[in-house]
C-alpha cells in the first residue's frame, strides 16, 4: 500500500489583520472550507486566537491534517500586520508546519478575480458569448489608507492563468493613482493590447 492513500488531507489556516477587518480562513486544495471575517480595529490581538480555534473547529480541521500557514503581510496597519506574523509563527512553530507571508492585496486581488470567474462562468452557462478580444482582465484591489490615500496595486490576468504584477503593492493618493490609471488604460488601447 502506497503511503498517498494513508498521509492525512493538508488544508491550508489563513490569517489576515492587516485593516480593520480580521480575516481567518480554512482551505483545502484550493477550496475554501470555512471563513471567519471580524471587523473590530484595535482589537485584532484579543479576538485572533479565539477566531483561529472557531474556524479550525468548524472546518474540522486538527493539527494533523494542517499543512501550512498563510498570513497576509500588508500593505496595511503596521501593529496590525505584527499581529498577524507574529501569531502565524509563534503557531508554525508550536505545530511544526511551514508558514508563508502574503501580500494582502494580491490576496484581494485574486479573491475578487476567483468571485468573477465563477460568475462569469455562471453567467456563461445560460448562454452563448463569444471572446471578448480586448486583452488581459486588469485587477486593482484597493484598502482605505485614509487621508485621501489607499494602498493599492496593479495585476493582470488572462483566462485561467495566475495574476501577473503589473505596480508593486504601494500606498498612493486615489486622485493620482486613478488618472495613472486612466492614462495607461488609453496607453493600452492605443497599443491593441
Amino acid at each position: 500500500m502506497t503511503n498517498e492513500n494513508t498521509e492525512p488531507r493538508k488544508r491550508l489556516l489563513a490569517l489576515d489583520t492587516s485593516t480593520a477587518v480580521l480575516g481567518v480562513a480554512v482551505t483545502e486544495n484550493g477550496e475554501l472550507l470555512h471563513e471567519i471575517n471580524a471587523s473590530g480595529e484595535r482589537n485584532h490581538s484579543v479576538h485572533l486566537l479565539p477566531i483561529i480555534e472557531q474556524a479550525l473547529q468548524a472546518s474540522g480541521t486538527t493539527v494533523a491534517n494542517l499543512g501550512g500557514i498563510a498570513v497576509g503581510v500588508g500593505p496595511g496597519s503596521y501593529t496590525g500586520t505584527r499581529i498577524a506574523v507574529t501569531a502565524a509563527k509563534t503557531l508554525a512553530w508550536a505545530w511544526n508546519v511551514p508558514v508563508v507571508g502574503i501580500s494582502s492585496l494580491h490576496a484581494v486581488a485574486w479573491g475578487g478575480y476567483e468571485i468573477a470567474l465563477k460568475n462569469k462562468t455562471t453567467a456563461e452557462s445560460g448562454q452563448a458569448t463569444a471572446n471578448s478580444g480586448y486583452g488581459p482582465d486588469w485587477i486593482i484591489p484597493l484598502m482605505d489608507a485614509r487621508r485621501g490615500q489607499v494602498y493599492t496595486g496593479l495585476f493582470a490576468a488572462d483566462g485561467n492563468s495566475s495574476l501577473s504584477r503589473l505596480e508593486p503593492d504601494a500606498i498612493r493618493l486615489m486622485a493620482d493613482w486613478v488618472e495613472y490609471l486612466a492614462e495607461r488604460l488609453q496607453q493600452a488601447s492605443a497599443e491593441g493590447t
